[in-house]
Parts: C-alpha cells; structure tokens; sequence
C-alpha cells in the first residue's frame, strides 16, 4: 500500500509537470514565497487540479488502475466453462479421462518462440489413451489448414518426446498429448485454440465367464464400476488413489459390472446399458469427492468391508438379508422419523454433459410431480451428474431421485446385537416394531457404525423396489409403512391442568405465595417426549417461561415472586426429543388471595362400628384448597393419638377398635399450604364387644413348667424337687414343702410349653397371688373337655387332668 501511494503521489508530480511548462517544483516555491505555504496549497490545488482536467482526469484513471486488486483467473475446466479453450499452466494436474469419446482442450505445456510457425505441446491427460481425433484449430479440421500439423501421443510408458522441440523438452511418458505445428494464414491468426475428441485410458474390465479382471486386454470402458476400481488402483502420482489391490474386493465390483452392462429399454424402441460413466477429472479435488462424483451417476456406494472395499449397489428385486425385530433391537435404542415435507422437492433436475458440443455443453434432464407443484408450488432442486452424458441415463436418475424422496422419507435408527454383524451398508433389511406398528417393513441399511464391543447401530431407510426399477414407462408401488406418530411433530399437549394457590407468613409477617401446577400427562407418543415448558402470564402480560418439567412429571410448584390480588395463567408446553415444541395448554385463571388462614371446619362428622373395624364419615370441607384430612382419637385434638392422616375424600376404614363407652374421634382438614382446621369435629362411638376371632388350631397345654430360675427364694426346699431346676420331663409344676420361713417373691414368670396330646379345645389361667401378711401363694388350674388326652403323673399330687397346688 506504501509503494502505491507513493507511486500515485510521482503520477500526480508527473501529470502537473505535464500540464505546465514550467518545472512543478519551481512553480511550487512560487506560490509558497507569494501567498505563504498554507494559502500556497490552496491555490495551487486550485490552479493544478480543478482548473485543468486534463491533469485529475490523467491522475485518477492512473491511480485507479495502480490500487485496483489484481484478478486471479479462473480455474479452468471442462466443466466450469462454457466453451473449450486451452490453458496455459503449470498449477493445475494432469487430468483422468474415462469414457469418451469426449471432446476437450487440453494444456499447452511448452511452446516455441513467438512467429510465423509455432509448435505447441498440448497435454490432454493420463494415458494411455485408446484414441485421439478430430484435431482442430478454431473448429477447423487441422489437416485442410496450410502449414498445419499434428501428431497424437497416446501416453505409453515407452513413448518418446516429439522432435518439435529439438530435444528441450524431456519426459512426457505416461502423459497423452498432442503435438502441434501452427503456421499463421488467413485462416489461422492470433491466438487459435485447439481440441480433439479422446476415448480415455485403457483399463482392466471384468470378464464374467472367468470371473476375474485379467482375462480381457486393457480397453477404454464406459462400465462406471471398472473406472471406479482402475482409479482407485492408480498410483497417486498418476492421479489415482495408490489403494493397494489386496484391498479392493474384486467380486463386487465385477458383480456391479455385470449390473452396469445390463441391457434395458430406451425409450425410443431400442435397449441401451443401464450405467454408463464418461468423465473427465481435470481439477485439483479430494479422491473421496471424485469418487462420489462418479458413484452418483450409477446408484452405488463404497462401503468398507472384511478390510476391503467394496461396491454397493441399489437395484429393485433385492431380497431382505436380516430380519430386525425387539427381540434382537436393544431395548430403548429404537427411533424413526420422516422427512420434511417443505425439503421435499417436486422438480428434480440431473445436470449432464453433451460430450461433443464446443459451446455450452451443460444439459438438465427433468422429473417433476405437476400436481404437488400445483399444491406447493415450484421445490427445485438440482443434481450434478457430469459423468452422465446420455439424456436417457440423466432422466432415470432424475426420476429415481424425485420418487425416492416422495416415497422413501421413513427412516428408522437401532442398535442390535452380534446377530446383524454380517450385514453391510444398502443391505435390504425388515423390520418389526410395536412403537411406529411396523410388521416386516422393508428397509435398506445407509449407515453401520461400532458402538460396542459386540454392538452396533444401523441407520436405514424405507426401501421401495418399484423406485429403483429403471424400465422405461415403469409404475411405482407403495408399501403401506401404516400412520405412526411423527417424531417430528410436536408431542400432544398435556390436559387437565390445575391450579390451587399455596402460601404462608413467615415470622416477620411477610406472605408468601406459590403456585401449585399439576396436570395430566399426554396419553399417546410419550416416547419422543423429553419434557414440560412451564410457562406463566400475569394478568394480560405477555407469557414468560418460570421452569421445566422432566417427562414423567404431572406437578410443578412455580415458587418465583408472586403478588396478591392479581391472575396467572399458566401455559405447559411439551419438549419432544427432537427439540420440537407444542403450542401447549392453558390453564383456567387463578387469583392469588393470599391464603395462609386455615380451611374451614369439618361440619359433620361420625364413626360406628363394623364387626372388628370403625367406619368414619364426614362432609366434605368446600373450600378449593383443602387437600386432605386428619382423624386422631382421645380426650381433645390436642392430646388425641393420631389414627390416619393424609385421608382423600370423604370416609376412611380405622383399625384402631377397643372396647369402651363414648370413645372420643376427631377430625381436620388440611390445606395445600398444609394449614389444619382451627376447630376439631368430634364423633362418639360405643363397643361392647368385639367379634370372636376364627380359632384355626389349639393344643393341649401342660402346665408342668416353670422357668423360675433366679427370680425367687423357697427356704427349705425340698431336696427332691428343686425349684430353681426346669422339673425333669416337665412332668411337675412345683412340689409339696413346708417353708420354715415366709416366702419373699421378686417375680415369676410362667411359660407354658407344649407337652403331651393335642385336644380339640382348652383354656387355662394362672395366677400368683400375694397376703398382705407376706404368705404367697401360686395356684394352677386347668380344664379339658378330654382329660384322658392328658399325660398321666406319678405325683399323687398330679394324678388327674386338673389339679391345685398350694404353698
């Protein structure tokens, strides 16, 4: 930027000297001793510049064109421009050609001193070529042109430079190219272009009888899938891929061969091959984007498989290899979609090349849907196939393009286990789902990718062989893929939704306000749910979002400030797991009051007996917030034991019966803010007694035992029968003994164990009884409505069933 202003600043020194006779800077000092250096500037910007045009005019046209930015030219293609010229540079490659014939320029890569007779060496691309004709200068045969000549190099690896040069030039093998002598005439003049019409480079084809690629000599091919296999094998110093040849899978494209060949019918009484390729690959591009620039035009994907590559081809006919379904579909992995109706286009147009034209060679084949362009108007959309130069080729792909957007949009996503680990991308697969309904739903796998070890997830989509079937005047069918939720739609809104105000004081008086949310979930197409939005209006403000919700909530407590005495509506949204969002639901109005006084009072309230339970039942408290009751038993609320709480409704089953007169029940109800009834409801009830309770089995008790062990003193026991001692066989209770001193009893306990028969009923009833002279007593008695089920005793003490025993 210095250098030109500086250059503009000696242009505009120069034009003035030009526009005055006079040396500028003589004038300059001039001006400056008259008028001072300031007023000395202006008037001579006056005097140089304004009142001699020729001088601005000079200065800004030699400026402009010294700050204009340089323009780089453009990349020059076969396809990029719109007539064949011939480049001249050494930054562009070599190009591929495959196919052909196909008319093209070429780069001149060496040409002799500027004269009457030139000679050029025009490169044409890679070889070696099958052909090389129709050489031309400005579109005139070169051979009716005097003094004009041509010799065509194939691009072997043998070949020699052509003596034009007189040995300046070296190398050239490989390259085919034409070498060119120009003599000026009145036909030939300037600068003239040259072009020719090649047949591409000699590559392997596959030869079905032997099934393999070595057989057949090499020859130009227009088969897509024995280009796409020579160009990846091509060393990447020739253009290629350097893919080593153990790593292509020979079989593939050798089957996709033989699908390429296939002869099918025209459209114009005739049969034509199904795919063709003719291409030229002349710019600087990634391989993997020349390679999809030559699989679009035949319907194929490269797919990495077993280590090797190998070609995919989508055909009508195929037959399902695997059989998905939710016993072998990882639990919640399963998802599906649709494709936007608004991206669907109703015109498809498939860009192709009129190989042999000179001028403008780009042609559009078209498939259009008129009657949804009539509904949705014109959705354009354009396909570049320039491998493609039959309009036949271009119409098929453009309609197979229009119909599997229209037809094909169902798409479903799943993981699966080690059971579809053999499947392969564009594999046709079924598949059976309760979520979308689906029973054996044929789709094609587009994409397999490794989520673990053992694990896999496929995406595909919905495959339809009437849109691959490519027979002129073929019909489409529809699989009936049912009418499942769209994923893409918002979830349905939830219903239901209640609002009940919650509050409280706190100790400095302040009320604070909540809103209590709930509602009812959406019963359909909970599986794409993800959340709620919860959104709330003030008044006639405008909504605002005050939180979220997860999916399997049905409540929500808004806690932000609220303000008494104003309405709020609330507004829930539901989220789908595609980021969708419904309209949502409104709830009614509600007008804080600020509510922290407690509910009104149970008016009516009574509880009666029913066999072994109590009943209780009461009249509902009106007020909106009440949420439950309380009950509690005793002399007043406050002392009372809690029976049951957190009770819904208006009755309630209590367990808690005991025999009494005028038993005393209370009860309150309890807000949502968790405020109880300022005044209990009492109900009396009476029991007299209590249902017999069913007997389900008895025993026949013993009462010969007696752990009294360390709890009381006998004095002079008898030596027999030690009362400190578990009595041998249980077989006696106590024995006879006279004490020499009074018993002093700290405790007894009683246990009775199980001895001898089982009798159909008995009850028995023990007792220790104490005087107030300090004399104690322990009795005994039993009776049995089968005393010949009791074990016998030897004690004459125990000779019967029932017996006593005293001290």
């Amino acid at each position: 930027m210095i250098k030109k202003i500086t250059l503009l600043t000696l242009f505009f020194l120069s034009c003035a000297k030009l526009v005055w006779a006079a040396p500028i800077f003589v004038a300059i000092g001039a001006y400056f001793s008259t008028y001072g250096i300031m007023a000395g500037i202006g008037y001579l910007i006056v005097d140089y510049v304004l009142l001699n045009p020729i001088f601005w005019i000079s200065t800004l046209a030699i400026g402009a064109s010294l700050l204009k930015k340089k323009q780089t030219p453009a990349s020059l293609s076969k396809y990029n421009t719109s007539e064949i010229s011939n480049t001249n540079s050494n930054e562009g490659i070599v190009p591929l050609i495959y196919g052909g014939p196909i008319l093209v320029g070429g780069n001149i890569v060496w040409q002799s001193d500027p004269g009457t007779k030139v000679y050029r060496y025009i490169a044409l691309g890679v070889g070696e070529f099958s052909a090389i004709t129709n050489v031309q200068l400005d579109k005139k045969d070169i051979t009716s042109l005097a003094g004009c000549s041509y010799t065509a190099y194939y691009g072997t690896s043998t070949q020699a430079v052509d003596s034009r040069s007189v040995g300046v030039v070296k190398g050239l093998r490989d390259v085919a190219y034409l070498a060119v002598t120009i003599t000026a005439s009145s036909d030939v003049n300037g600068n003239p272009t040259a072009s020719c019409r090649v047949t591409g480079r000699k590559i392997q084809t596959w030869n079905s009888t032997s099934g393999n690629w070595t057989t057949n000599a090499l020859s130009s091919s227009k088969n897509p899938f024995a280009i796409i296999r020579d160009y990846m094998l091509l060393s990447a110093e020739l253009g290629g891929c350097s893919v080593p040849a153990a790593y292509v899978d020979d079989d593939s494209f050798g089957d996709s061969s033989e699908i390429a060949d296939v002869l099918i019918d025209n459209g114009n009484g005739g049969t034509e091959k199904r795919y063709e390729l003719d291409i030229v690959i002349d710019t600087k591009a990634s391989a993997l984007d020349n390679l999809l620039m030559m699989l679009i035009t035949c319907n194929a994907a490269l797919v990495r498989s077993a280590g090797k590559y190998k070609i995919a081809v989508e055909q009508s006919g195929s037959t399902a290899v695997m059989a998905f379904t939710e016993d072998n579909i990882i639990k919640d992995s399963f998802s599906y979609g649709y494709g936007v109706l608004d991206e669907t286009p109703n015109k498809v147009g498939v860009e192709y090349i009129s190989a042999l034209e000179y001028s403008n060679p780009k042609r559009l084949a078209w498939a259009e849907d008129e009657i949804d362009q009539d509904i949705r108007g014109i959705k354009e959309q354009k396909i570049q196939a320039y491998g493609i130069i039959r309009q036949s080729q271009a119409s098929r792909l453009a309609k197979k393009a229009l119909y599997e957007k229209k037809l094909n949009d169902i798409w479903c996503k799943f993981e699966a286990n080690i059971e579809g680990m053999h499947c392969e991308p564009y594999d046709v697969i079924t598949v059976t789902h309760s979520m979308p309904a689906w029973v054996t739903a044929p789709f094609m796998i587009t994409d397999i990718n490794e989520t673990d070890f053992g694990r896999a997830e496929y995406t595909c989509v919905a495959y339809n062989s009437s849109v691959l079937d490519d027979k002129h005047g073929s019909t489409f069918d529809d699989w009936d893929y049912g009418s499942p939720p769209n994923p893409y739609d918002p979830v349905t809104d939830v219903t239901n939704i209640v609002l009940s105000e919650m509050g409280w004081q706190n100790t400095d008086g302040t009320h604070i306000a909540h809103i209590n949310v709930e509602w009812t979930a959406p019963a359909t197409n909970k599986e794409f749910l993800n959340g709620y939005v919860i959104e709330l209006k003030k008044d006639s403000d405008d909504y605002i979002v005050v939180g979220s919700a997860s999916s399997d909530a049905t409540s929500y407590r808004i806690n932000i400030n609220l303000e008494i005495d104003h309405e709020y509506t609330v507004k829930i949204k539901t989220h789908s797991i595609n980021d969708i969002f419904s309209t949502g639901a409104e709830s009614s109005i509600i007008r804080l009051v600020g509510k922290d006084a407690p509910p009104s009072d149970v008016t009516a309230f009574a509880v009666k007996k029913s066999r072994d339970l109590i009943i209780a039942k009461w009249t509902t408290v009106s007020d909106v917030d009440v949420r439950m009751y309380e009950i509690r038993k005793g002399a007043d609320w406050n002392s009372a034991g809690l029976i049951k709480t957190k009770i819904y409704g208006d009755e309630a089953t209590l367990r808690d019966i005991r025999i009494g007169s005028d038993q005393s029940y209370w009860i309150k109800a309890i807000d949502n803010s968790g405020n109880y009834s300022a005044n209990a409801k009492e109900a009396l009830v009476s029991i007299s007694e209590i249902p017999f309770e069913n007997i389900v089995q008895t025993y026949n008790e013993h009462t010969n035992w007696l752990d009294n062990s360390n709890y009381y003193y006998v004095a002079n026991e008898d030596a027999d029968y030690d009362l400190r001692t578990e009595t041998q066989d249980y077989e006696r209770l106590a024995q006879s003994f006279t004490p020499s001193a009074d018993i002093s009893v700290k405790q007894v306990i009683l246990k009775i164990r199980e001895v001898g028969q089982v009798g159909s009923s008995s009850s028995s009833s023990s007792s220790l009884s104490s005087s107030s002279s300090s004399s104690s007593s322990l009795s005994s008695s039993s009776s049995s409505s089968s005393s010949s089920s009791s074990s016998s005793s030897s004690s004459s003490s125990s000779s019967s069933s029932s017996s006593s025993t005293s001290a």
